[in-house]
């Protein structure tokens, strides 16, 4: 199993920064539901296109509410201010 780059990892924190947002942090549920998908992001993208049905209302709201550009804001401006 090969190891992340750096970029790789760069490019998946607002992915995971959005999961945080969506679903709150250390949540179970979204810990069940990435045990079926590969990646935040294609949890993040069938929801998005309603694919996945088990997602509690309160989570879909926040969906709508925090979007990429949002959470790519918070990894910029943690990064910016030294912030991990």
């Amino acid at each position: 199993m090969a190891y992340p780059s750096q970029d790789e990892i760069r490019s998946m924190l607002p992915y995971w920064v959005r999961m945080a947002f969506v679903f709150g942090a250390a949540s179970p549920a979204a810990i069940q539901l990435l045990a079926e998908y590969d990646s935040p992001k294609e949890l993040l993208d069938a929801m998005e296109r309603g694919m996945v049905s088990r997602v509690p209302q309160n989570v879909m709201k926040n969906l709508m509410k925090y979007n990429h550009a949002q959470a790519e804001s918070m990894v910029y401006f943690c990064e910016k201010n030294e912030i991990t």
